[in-house]
């Protein structure tokens, strides 16, 4: 909500002098020097009465863009894709989170990264799938370099 302006009568120049109550003991008085920029004066005075709103509104949206960024970079392949060591083995959480682990035989014991995507991953690592199965850890799938 902008702050409160209060106006006071016309001077003798024909400008009026325009007060924001800021906050308890802070007060912003806009003044100006001739009628000829008087509106001026008021519409300066309006902006600076919601500028906190203005400042809010303009935060928003730089988070949005930001949000909208990640999302068309995340599409944007990799120049060179980072390479496996050696054999990568792909599992799948719960939540359906996909997971490249070092190795199968611990399950999600391993080191590995996490995706929210198929795509993302082969967007990340230059691999291929070449073996599936199932263990008492459930289903995998052999992820090796192309």
């Amino acid at each position: 909500m902008p702050k409160s302006i209060h106006e006071f009568m016309q001077q003798a120049d024909g400008t009026r002098l325009r007060q924001i109550e800021w906050s308890e003991g802070v007060k912003v008085m806009v003044r100006a020097n001739s009628r000829e920029v008087d509106d001026e004066a008021a519409l300066v005075t309006q902006a600076i009465a919601g500028i906190e709103e203005t400042l809010a509104g303009a935060q928003a949206t730089i988070v949005s863009m930001v949000g909208e960024l990640r999302k068309a970079k995340a599409l944007v392949p990799l120049e060179k894709p980072t390479r496996l060591l050696g054999t990568g083995y792909v599992r799948m959480t719960p939540r359906g989170e996909i997971c490249l682990l070092g190795g199968r035989e611990k399950g999600f014991g391993h080191f590995g990264y996490g995706f929210d995507s198929w795509d993302t991953l082969f967007r990340t690592f230059d691999v291929k799938i070449v073996e599936v199965g199932t263990d008492e850890h459930g289903p995998w799938w052999r992820a090796e370099n192309v």
